[in-house]
């Protein structure tokens, strides 16, 4: 299977009126829809309220009773970064808001699955707490509801979830479901993450618990939740959530709050063991160094370590905790590369003429194989399912799709081409097992002997919806060379926080080829360009991973470069030697003009 063809989209047309003095600033922020300066500025005051989160005021009166009844209440989180911080957030807000017996359990992936399952419910159930608050998960968790029924009658049950409810409308029997991806939920910002529903739950408790002078009763001060929006933060980047503008209130208040010295001692720790500084820690650092190390236990092991270290409450015992989530990071490595190069063999078999992706391999790692999945959907510019088998024999899957596809409605259609065509009634002959996710990103549980019909109608609807995917580049579009100066880039890039649908800005120009070369293993390409006027360096990282997306000129025979006009594609980035900061570009693509 050969790699689709190159294409870079512009966001935006320019458009509104000019509104920054720094002309590059202003031209990219237009382009992305900012037509003011105080939709740069970022506020707690400018957050949505929670008062238009359907069923709020009942998860908080259940939230409240069971604080001011010293009842047990027990937080079931998923095993990812977003699942980590959002059951850290809501462990600490209940225990800032007077709750003595909060306590939590995460599922083992491998054996339990995703979601509030029935296994899992079965885990717990010796704990019998008076409340059970799932975070992260439970809106498609309709067996593991009913099982908590069954067993623990006599226990409430709150969902605060953000994934997409069931198209038809239909929920989990609990005593009140907070997610703004529900029927009826007016909450602006759908692209709130799990950590971000935890957060919101708390703060509405707070302002209900203040309504019925309950902090009094208790005898403790009102506490200051915000204290918690570097959980929040790193949740929001690491659960590759749109950065709408709620979410970048979120992201930019949170690295501030760090960058002054308030962040949790985990997160203080796992900058610091990451070889970043506090003081300089930015969206791009929860991205890929951060959410990466808290999620890699997750996919080896158990996320119990992750949620610890957000939890801890000295420094030493954060320290600890972080050493070892670096280490399992490291591990993760190791595994992710092995299986890259396994399934990227596997693709170089498969159809030209596919327009989607389906390998399978027995021996996977089911905890890696999204980041599998994420990389060949980069190197092929197509939707991609890899596929492990759990120690149940069962198939699990992990998807990554491209701009226009959504992933999540097309698991939807093809369960529905399926049934349709099979005539499928009962939930138990269903080709899932179960599935769930975004756009973006899904994943699923599937029957082995359904493998090749899903690898068929995945196909098929990909053709329905994406008549002609290619390796698609959203830019910000074309500027002038003379326009990428020192300075105008370096406040572009202080317009952050970046993230989905809100990322680190991708850049078209034009510039003079004067030299190349290549790293010593051959991986990292390096370019001398020049706009007529000064010398700017870019380097193609990677390179060899992505060399359809490159047109070298040929070096003539005194060994230099003839003049060559580029057209290129490129991360505008600050680069800093012995105090000397300079303009650098990190290409995603060059051709000759």
């Amino acid at each position: 299977m050969k790699p689709v063809n190159l294409k870079t989209k512009c966001r935006r047309k320019l458009s509104g009126h000019a509104f920054h003095e720094n002309k590059l600033v202003d031209t990219i922020m237009r382009r992305r829809g900012v037509y003011a300066k105080s939709r740069m500025e970022y506020s707690l005051r400018n957050l949505e309220h929670f008062n238009t989160f359907k069923d709020i005021e009942k998860a908080s009166k259940l939230v409240a009773d069971a604080i001011m009844s010293g009842g047990k209440i027990m937080v079931l989180a998923d095993y990812d970064c977003d699942g980590a911080t959002a059951c850290a957030t809501m462990i600490k807000s209940l225990r800032m808001l007077g709750a003595k017996h909060a306590c939590y359990a995460i599922p083992d992936r491998f054996t339990m699955g995703y979601g509030t399952t029935p296994d899992f419910v079965d885990s717990i159930a010796h704990h019998k707490p008076d409340l059970v608050i799932t975070v992260d998960n439970g809106i498609s968790s309709f067996d593991g509801i009913e099982r908590i029924r069954e067993v623990l009658p006599n226990t409430k049950i709150l969902v605060t979830d953000h994934h997409m409810a069931s198209k038809d409308g239909s929920l989990p029997d609990a005593d009140a479901i907070v997610n703004p991806n529900q029927q009826g939920c007016e909450f602006p910002s759908k692209a709130i993450c799990g950590c971000g529903v935890a957060w919101y739950v708390g703060l509405a408790t707070r302002a209900y618990m203040r309504e019925k002078g309950m902090f009094a009763r208790l005898g403790i001060e009102e506490p200051n939740l915000a204290t918690l929006i570097d959980l929040v933060a790193l949740g929001t980047v690491a659960d590759v959530v749109p950065l709408d503008y709620n979410n970048r209130v979120i992201v930019d208040i949170g690295i501030k709050f760090i960058r002054e010295g308030f962040g949790c001692h985990g997160i203080n720790s796992l900058i610091q063991i990451g070889g970043q500084k506090i003081e300089k820690v930015k969206s791009s650092d929860f991205a890929f160094s951060l959410g990466p190390r808290i999620n890699s236990v997750g996919r080896l092991d158990n996320m119990r370590i992750g949620v610890l270290c957000l939890l801890a409450e000295d420094i030493s015992n954060a320290n600890m905790f972080a050493k070892e989530l670096t280490s399992t990071n490291n591990i993760r490595k190791d595994i992710q590369k092995g299986m890259v190069d396994v399934a990227r063999n596997m693709v170089e078999k498969l159809d030209d003429n596919r327009l989607s992706i389906v390998v399978h391999h027995p021996e996977f790692n089911e905890g890696v194989i999204g980041l599998t999945a994420a990389r060949l959907k980069e190197s092929y510019g197509v939707p991609t399912f890899v596929f492990a088998t759990n120690e149940k024999g069962m198939l699990k899957a992990s998807g990554r799709s491209v701009p226009g596809f959504h992933l999540f409605d097309a698991l939807n259609e093809i369960q529905q081409r399926h049934n349709e065509r099979n005539g499928i009634t009962e939930r138990k002959d269903m080709m899932f097992a179960g599935f769930g996710g975004h756009a973006m990103a899904a994943g699923l549980s599937l029957k082995p002997e359904y493998l090749d019909d899903f690898t068929e109608l995945l196909d098929e609807v990909v053709r329905d919806h994406l008549k002609k995917p290619s390796d698609v580049i959203d830019t910000d579009g074309l500027v002038d060379a003379k326009l990428l100066t020192d300075n105008n880039v370096k406040e572009l890039l202080e317009c952050s926080p970046f993230g989905q649908h809100f990322p680190e800005p991708i850049l078209e120009t034009k510039a003079t080829i004067k030299g190349f070369s290549f790293s010593k293993n051959g991986r990292h390409l390096f370019y001398t360009l020049s706009d007529g006027e000064r010398t700017i360096e870019a380097v193609a990282f990677n390179y060899k991973d992505r060399e359809h997306l490159y047109n070298i000129p040929a070096i003539n025979e005194e060994g230099t470069m003839a003049d060559s006009e580029a057209h290129l594609v490129f991360r505008p980035d600050i680069s800093e030697f012995r105090g000397q900061e300079s303009f650098k570009m990190i290409l995603e693509s060059a051709k000759i003009c």
